[in-house]
């Protein structure tokens, strides 16, 4: 049953709603009133999308795995599964919802979480389609981009105030931020990594900030499975390039509540699909 819930003024200027969607932003308060005293409720799709977005056909189960993903990236919502039924835990639940008298717990707990399942290679369908990229063609941009460093270089000996006015030109940033693009595992939301590259290279230069993106790119490509590497702009938006590069996980590695997250939401996606193959059929 549905339970009355409190909205705090901080929610809607906090890091968190920034980064999520309109559609999301509404999707995590109906998971307020979704869930028991404790913060935890079950995440059944049908049941919580109809609840949420009762007269919004536009919006189906399908769209579930879209909208867990980006709950559990924007507000550390842990998604999880305990003996094949699936539940979500608001983690800032007692900092933000008081109940002087709570219900008595009846849903399990994340640390009772089953182990993660095999997920494979199956891609989340939120997931922009993968755009080639061979080596020679990487390499051609490298080379562009040196060329052209190199006339910007030229053309400041004889005119600084021209040369860096076109080293910062929109063009010339959207160029040095294609190379690097290249070397991300990961092809999902150029238009937001783009913008997010163009605000940082206000503060850093984006050379710097392409040499970072390179270089961490290419370590999560040698050691994280896709769905584990996070978007390029949420990676700079959150400075990630001051963080420690990845390294494979080892073998006996206690699942974290970003492997859950995913992994529940990978489930999900399979299903859907799987779900829609029998329409179509």
């Amino acid at each position: 049953m549905a339970r009355i819930r409190t909205i705090k003024p901080e929610f809607w200027d906090s890091p968190g709603t920034a980064q999520a969607s309109h559609v999301a932003r509404l999707f995590f308060i109906a998971m307020w009133n979704w869930a028991d005293d404790w913060g935890v409720g079950l995440a059944t799709p049908k049941p919580l999308i109809g609840f949420a977005f009762p007269n919004d056909d536009q919006i189906s189960t399908a769209d579930f795995p879209s909208l867990a993903k980006e709950v559990a990236d924007c507000f550390d919502v842990h998604f999880y599964t305990v003996d094949g039924r699936r539940y979500y835990s608001i983690p800032s639940w007692d900092i933000h919802q008081r109940t002087e008298r709570k219900a008595k717990r009846l849903n399990p707990t994340p640390d009772r979480a089953e182990p993660l399942a095999n997920t494979g290679e199956s891609e989340l369908p939120t997931l922009a389609a993968e755009i080639p990229s061979e080596a020679k063609e990487v390499q051609a941009w490298e080379r562009e981009r040196e060329r052209e460093r190199e006339r910007e270089r030229e053309q400041g000996k004889g005119n600084r105030g021209t040369g860096e006015r076109e080293q910062s030109s929109p063009a010339a940033i959207e160029r040095v931020f294609d190379a690097a693009y290249k070397h991300w595992p990961k092809k999902v939301e150029r238009k937001d990594a783009l913008e997010k590259f163009r605000a940082s290279a206000k503060r850093i230069d984006p050379d710097e900030l392409a040499d970072h993106i390179v270089r961490f790119g290419d370590a999560y490509l040698a050691t994280t499975e896709k769905k584990y590497t996070p978007a390029l702009g949420v990676w700079i938006g959150h400075e990630r390039w001051t963080d420690e590069l990845p390294t494979a996980p080892e073998s006996d590695r206690k699942p974290t509540r970003t492997d859950q997250n995913l992994d529940f939401v990978a489930q999900l996606a399979r299903e859907e699909m799987q779900k829609q193959r029998g329409i179509e059929a």
